[in-house]
């Protein structure tokens, strides 16, 4: 099987890791697309390898029996120019929510006929995206809570085992659908947590919510996630946005994967078990980089506008990311 990662983050690099160890030489071929941006980790890996660290609640955990602390992943190819790796048989896009655009005409050019691109990003409208780009047959959304962290370039860390969650619907093609099992297949063989769904929505908006109510607060205010729970106004902030969110996918008849009046409770639970992470949108805020404002708070907004629900904290926290200018 062939598969690319698009998006060589923190994230895509640990998929890539964990599915090259799997890869079975002569018939397995996995490919990290990078960009401009992370010449220097490509360049890196391709040179010494990727080396993936385990964080002691991952390898403490982790049910794989020859799990060890540290890899270095070696044969794992890498490009900047995605076409170097055609033609592949799954596109797994995970770069940020805007540059989607780009990486769903990066997944069109990739795929052999009849294959299939996943999104795993965060926020809204990526789907919509990719199947504009690949086509609604071939487009398919997952969702997971792995946890990862680019210490420096070609060095991870495995910060967080988490379910992945995939989205089989009848939508895509049978080849697609085929192809998406096939992975499952082999995530399960590296003893991860994978489900399939037909209500990838209703998890996409669970994990939106959560995002929503933590992410653009740690960001304003410079704390990890923990942080947050033991400051009452910012918790207080934390639980309204929550309750807003969900308010506004009851409206839309979204079915969650908790209960809507549970939203609040849910964003303390995930802050509390992620107590130490600094968050992406704090992360991109550090590093002098995009948010992914606009597909998280700011999407709460424009389906609040869509179904006539005020979004009145969304909408400032929205703002507020925004005017500092990155």
């Amino acid at each position: 099987m062939r598969i690319a990662i698009i998006g060589a983050g923190a994230l895509g690099s640990l998929l890539a890791a964990l599915l090259a160890s799997s890869a079975t030489e002569n018939r397995d071929e996995i490919w990290l697309i990078g960009s401009e941006s992370t010449q220097t980790h490509l360049d890196l890996i391709k040179t010494r390898g990727l080396r993936v660290e385990l964080a002691p609640n991952v390898a403490a955990t982790w049910p794989k029996e020859e799990a060890q602390t540290e890899w270095l992943i070696k044969n794992l190819a890498v490009t900047a120019v995605a076409a170097e790796a055609y033609p592949v048989d799954l596109a797994l896009i995970l770069v940020k929510s805007y540059r989607s655009p780009e990486a769903a005409q990066q997944a069109k050019m990739l795929l052999a006929p009849g294959k299939v691109a996943l999104t795993l990003q965060n926020g809204l409208g990526n789907l919509a995206i990719l199947a504009e780009g690949v086509g609604p047959e071939r487009a398919a959304q997952g969702v997971t809570s792995l946890g990862a962290t680019l210490l420096a370039p070609g060095v991870l860390r495995w910060s967080g085992l988490g379910p992945i969650s995939l989205g089989i619907t009848s939508q895509l093609n049978q080849s697609a659908q085929q192809i998406l099992l096939e992975f499952v297949s082999r995530l399960l063989a590296l003893n991860l947590n994978v489900i399939t769904t037909e209500n990838i929505d209703g998890l996409v908006w669970g994990k939106l919510i959560i995002n929503c109510a933590i992410n653009p607060l740690g960001a304003l205010l410079n704390l990890p996630n923990g942080e947050l729970l033991k400051r009452p106004s910012a918790l207080e902030v934390m639980e309204a946005t929550a309750r807003e969110a969900a308010t506004v996918a009851q409206a839309l008849g979204i079915l969650l994967p908790y209960p809507y009046e549970a939203a609040a409770n849910q964003a303390r639970l995930v802050a509390h078990q992620t107590a130490a992470n600094i968050n992406s949108m704090l992360a991109d805020l550090r590093r002098g980089r995009s948010t992914e404002i606009e597909a998280i708070n700011g999407a709460i907004v424009r389906e609040g506008q869509r179904c006539s629900i005020p979004t009145p904290v969304n909408w400032t926290l929205t703002h507020l990311i925004k005017g500092l200018g990155h």
